[in-house]
């Protein structure tokens, strides 16, 4: 496997060459200050500034089902994201003029312009093209988990899947 393949080591040393940091006593971690200097933030700093990262990033939901796509939006807001909402792939390009979402949770099999379609017109375009997209589908096929990944997918998952499953794939994309 190459280098550029191989995911990072979390606890191995950093590119820079510094070690992860050591966890202090009563649940502070040492973060660096400006100038070089240690400081000591408590986990809840972390987290809240985590958060308030999360509010600042746009997930597109792009679902033709109306419950399921309402049960992602709200998923995604009780997960701290602003959400956007399109039915198919036409509603996500208008989307896509306006704003420019952080992820794109996306089903493949929509009236009007499917999944698939909507992939081949994001790659079109440089800055459409470097937005992750996840892709939320009932379909198993192997044909089109062939086909979405060829397109530049980050990631295919089998509806149904759980709340919990969906923000977590979420944090480890976009934060």
């Amino acid at each position: 496997m190459s280098d550029s393949n191989r995911r990072s080591d979390p606890g191995a040393p950093r590119a820079s060459g510094g070690q992860r940091p050591v966890r202090a006593s009563g649940g502070q971690r040492p973060v660096r200050a400006s100038g070089g200097q240690k400081a000591v933030a408590s986990r809840g700093d972390g987290a809240a500034a985590r958060a308030a990262a999360r509010r600042n990033k746009l997930v597109l939901v792009v679902e033709d089902d109306e419950k399921t796509r309402r049960l992602l939006g709200v998923v995604c807001k009780k997960g701290g994201y602003r959400v956007a909402l399109a039915e198919d792939g036409r509603k996500a390009a208008a989307v896509l003029k306006k704003a420019r979402p952080d992820l794109i949770l996306l089903d493949l099999k929509m009236p009007r312009m499917d999944g698939f379609r909507l992939l081949e017109l994001l790659s079109r375009f440089k800055t459409a093209a470097s937005i992750p997209v996840v892709v939320l589908t009932a379909s198993d096929s192997p044909i089109d988990l062939d086909r979405a990944l060829q397109l530049g997918v980050q990631d295919y998952l089998v509806k149904p899947i759980s709340p919990k499953a969906l923000l977590l794939k979420a944090r480890a994309i976009i934060g």
